[in-house]
């Protein structure tokens, strides 16, 4: 039960709980035992799989088949369905609550319920006839996919496809692989469904991959024909998730896809397949007369009209078949049956007949009764546009070229006024049993009650929560204000240390001049001279100039170099060392701090980086940014800081919630 979503999970485990559950498997228990013990069976493990299900399968039937009031069964279908309501409502009102979506509730149950049926069938494929439930309806994409696989599935296919393509690539193209592409590039944009599949590369890459690797696969190498052509469009966009619009398709997608266009081949209708390999519309004449029938019987009016503009003399009015209005139904429908209505209705109500035939293609003959149907429907939808028609040739415009008009709506409700009665009572009667209309019967109530699981959210928890959110933000404004204060005493620490050691370095490199007096014999005042060193320092402007009245002699010689372990660098030194261990720390407290402050700095080019991309849509080169202009240097700078306070919000307010 793994793959299955957590809400379907605790609904099992709640069912298994219940006394109806304990009630039907005795009951079952009892039954199973009466059908060993007719058929003269000891013991039900002597029993193969196969007649195992059977025992079990006519155990349950005879559970709901009997009467005198609510069965076990029907008991457990009623709680069953109960926990199934409250267990998908109750996540949807979860998810709702945590995550915020945008997608309404509706949307999300839908999701939801989708997520669980396909996890069932995936678990259990060979209940995929089930999916009787959905006659009439549109499956879900994601549904939709699983489905058709289910029922055009044939792992021989794809095995020999994987194969082929790992043994020889080249084995999987056709030698006609340039003209089949020509040939998809000329049809795709004839179709209804054009803009889905055009504007894809890779819908457009897979339908001709499938197509090329099926004419490989052709013994007599002969030309595709249209039909295989049209009917790969429809398994194309059956794909979930979509094909990519921008990459070519995945090796699994494609041998999925593969897998399921040959078996469409081999399954479909024999009087279709005649009628494309033969391009002859003699093999469809059933199809065209149960047209016929159905108008006859549906809409008389809209008959009556066809048939008159059709042959204006003719005064016909007996409920047999009219030739000419079979010929009419004949030179119109013929496409729609051979090409599967792939190139007369848009996407989505070509995937809705598409569904409606594959999950009912394991009825026998059932297509019979479902393709005619869908064609009438067709008709009658277009019914207001052919009775303003005059002639023959305006009907035809309007069967050939009105049809992508129609929607799935229009569809179903002709179907569910005229047809849908019969075809449940013709699945009733196959071997499948009757199908359970979803939008019948029991209707679920949680989706109208809006019920909303408990959560913390008591005032005093609110309370609570308000004043811790209140102490958080006061520390965090303290951490902010003791790191502001931090950073400026560093500054000025690194600042002073600077200094000091620039002062150490002219002290070092520079001496102090050396100032000699010579004296003059003469009666002149003497002349004081200054012997510079190579570079003026400041100490000469506390040099003090005298004059004297009478010859002195020279000073002593004074020393140009200061010793290197005076007192006065011991004392700068140990300043400097005082300074570190302030602004740097010691031991463990030193190691810790590196380690943050090299994180920082990491997040911070990081942050640059990001902004630079997402501003400029790329990295910048080392020397780019000294090409830009100024203004474009000045503009980029500004959005690229708003792009790194954005981030820097972002990790803090996610830091906050954490």
């Amino acid at each position: 039960m793994s793959n299955l979503p957590p809400w379907l999970v605790e609904s099992r485990e709640n069912v298994l709980k219940t006394k109806e559950w304990d009630a039907l498997t005795h009951n079952i228990y009892d039954a199973v035992d009466q059908h060993l013990a007719q058929s003269h069976v000891q013991y039900f493990t002597d029993l193969s799989d196969a007649e195992k299900s059977l025992v079990l399968e006519r155990a349950a039937r005879s559970l709901k088949a009997s009467s005198g009031g609510p069965t076990p069964y029907d008991n457990l279908n009623k709680r069953v369905s109960d926990f199934l309501d409250k267990g998908v409502n109750n996540d949807v009102s979860r998810s709702l609550i945590k995550d915020d979506p945008m997608e309404t509730k509706t949307d999300i149950i839908l999701d939801k319920v989708c997520e669980g049926i396909v996890g069932l069938l995936r678990k259990w494929p060979d209940q995929k006839y089930k999916l009787h439930a959905f006659v009439n309806q549109s499956l879900p994409q994601p549904l939709r996919f699983v489905g058709w696989h289910l029922y055009l599935t044939n792992t021989n296919h794809r095995q020999k496809f994987i194969n082929d393509l790992a043994n020889n690539p080249r084995s999987v193209l056709s030698s006609m692989d340039s003209d089949i592409q020509r040939n998809c590039d000329s049809l795709v944009p004839t179709l209804p469904s054009a803009n889905d599949m055009s504007d894809s590369k890779g819908n457009m890459s897979a339908m001709k991959a499938i197509l090329s690797y099926h004419h490989s696969m052709l013994s007599n190498n002969r030309d595709l024909s249209d039909s295989e052509y049209y009917y790969s469009v429809p398994i194309v966009l059956s794909h979930n998730p979509p094909l990519s619009r921008t990459e070519k398709p995945y090796e699994k997608s494609l041998s999925i896809l593969i897998e399921m266009y040959r078996t469409f081949l081999d399954t479909m209708p024999p009087i279709l397949r005649a009628a494309y390999l033969n391009n002859s519309t003699q093999e469809l004449d059933p199809w065209f007369v149960k047209v016929d029938q159905n108008l006859r019987d549906i809409d008389r009016p809209l008959y009556n009209h066809i048939r008159s503009t059709i042959n204006p003399s003719d005064t016909h009015t007996s409920g047999a078949v009219d030739q000419n209005v079979l010929s009419f139904l004949r030179k119109c429908c013929y496409t729609w049956f051979k090409y599967m209505f792939v190139g007369c209705l848009t996407t989505d109500p070509l995937l809705f007949v598409w569904d409606q035939y594959l999950i009912t293609s394991d009825v026998p003959k059932f297509y019979d009764e479902l393709i005619p149907a869908i064609a009438a429907s067709m008709i009658i939808t277009l019914r207001d546009f052919l009775l303003k028609c005059r002639s023959s040739s305006d009907l035809e415009v309007v069967l050939q070229r009105r049809t992508n008009i129609i929607i799935t709506r229009q569809l179903q409700s002709v179907i569910v006024r005229f047809f849908l009665p019969d075809f449940k009572n013709r699945i009733s009667k196959s071997s499948f049993g009757p199908v359970i209309d979803p939008t019948e019967g029991r209707q679920w109530t949680g989706f109208n009650r809006d019920h909303v699981p408990q959560v913390a959210n008591r005032p005093e928890q609110r309370f609570t929560d308000r004043e811790r959110n209140e102490q958080t933000l006061q520390l965090e404004k303290r951490l902010r204000e003791e790191m502001t204060k931090r950073e400026e005493n560093e500054r000025l620490l690194q600042s002073k240390i600077d200094q000091l050691q620039r002062d150490m370095e002219r002290l070092k490199y520079n001496p102090v001049p050396i100032t000699t007096i010579q004296p003059v014999l003469t009666t002149v005042q003497p002349v004081v001279t200054t012997i510079p060193p190579r570079v003026q320092t400041p100490v000469e402007r506390y040099v003090v100039h005298e004059t004297h009245t009478k010859p002195l002699t020279p000073p002593k010689e004074v020393s140009r170099r200061a010793p290197m372990n005076s007192p006065i660098h011991d004392l700068l030194r140990k300043i400097a060392q005082t300074c570190n261990r302030v602004a740097h720390g010691e031991g463990k407290n030193s190691v810790v701090l590196n380690e943050q402050t090299k994180n920082d700095i990491r997040v911070h080019k990081l942050d640059l980086k990001m902004a630079e991309r997402q501003v400029i849509g790329r990295t910048l080169q080392a020397d780019e940014w000294d090409q830009l202009p100024a203004t474009q240097k000045e503009v980029y700078s500004q959005q690229m800081l708003e792009a790194v306070k954005a981030r820097i919000q972002k990790r803090y307010t996610a830091g906050r919630k954490v």
